[in-house]
């Protein structure tokens, strides 16, 4: 017969609940490995509370770093943002030139160039939900940040814990930069939108029968087209790393 190896026990002790989340975190297991750190962090064991804040801040930044990997890129949702405002900015100017006149053409072809433009309808639901997951992101990193100065704070001689805590502090101001970037594109293309769809109105209104059942009828298409928010790459940088790994007890 074959020996049966004994399950490990599980940990009942601040110390074991500290080495099980530290081994955890360096498995790669994140989420266990905050559990136990917490624990640890809980039993206000001064032996291990320290060591495991400590951790306890790896793991909840490598938990952000994460989180972002698997999101959209805001810059490049800023830049995409931005092509489809300047497509809907030249679009409106050139319905305002035609709507200074009679010229069916120039009336015809500044509808047709607002069509082409109208993309900037998917590009704002884009921005919006793009805007609720960016605001969802810094929390595991703030999180992170109170972890180390919490640290530092027990344990003023620990230098790497305050400079840990400024790594997360700086990579938090860029993602709340990020934010406030989409928020301020995602804003003008809601006002180029709702702009195009009057100017496209107007433009309407003044073209012949026979060539406005030829939009309507690329309108339709285009209208489809547009619902679909563009694909967001993945975020193609990662934030840096606190300087020093996580700690044994």
């Amino acid at each position: 017969m074959f020996a049966v190896s004994a399950e490990p026990e599980p940990p009942s002790s601040p110390q074991q609940f500290y080495n099980q989340g530290t081994q955890k975190f360096r498995e790669g297991k994140l989420r266990e490995a905050e559990s136990s750190l917490q624990v640890a962090v809980a039993s206000q064991n001064e032996k291990v509370q320290i060591p495991a804040l400590y951790n306890l801040g790896h793991v909840r930044f490598r938990e952000g770093i994460e989180d972002l990997k698997g999101g959209p890129n805001a810059k490049a949702s800023e830049a995409a943002a931005n092509r489809a405002n300047a497509d809907a900015e030249a679009a409106i100017h050139a319905a305002d030139l035609a709507l200074a006149g009679w010229d069916v053409n120039a009336i015809a072809s500044a509808y047709m160039q607002a069509g082409c433009a109208k993309g900037i309808k998917g590009r704002h639901r884009s921005g919006e939900k793009i805007s609720r997951i960016l605001r969802r992101r810094p929390r595991q990193m703030q999180r992170s940040s109170g972890d180390f100065k919490s640290a530092h704070e027990l344990n003023v001689s620990d230098q790497d814990a305050q400079a840990n805590a400024e790594v997360v502090d700086r990579s938090i101001a860029r993602l709340v930069d990020s934010q406030k970037l989409v928020m301020e594109c995602n804003q003008c293309t809601k006002k180029n939108g709702e702009s195009l769809k009057q100017k496209m109105g107007e433009l309407k209104q003044r073209l012949p029968k026979e060539l406005k059942k030829q939009c309507e009828n690329g309108e339709e298409d285009d209208e489809e087209d547009s619902d679909k928010p563009p694909k967001e790459p993945k975020a193609g940088q990662q934030e840096p790393k606190p300087k020093t790994a996580g700690r044994n007890c």
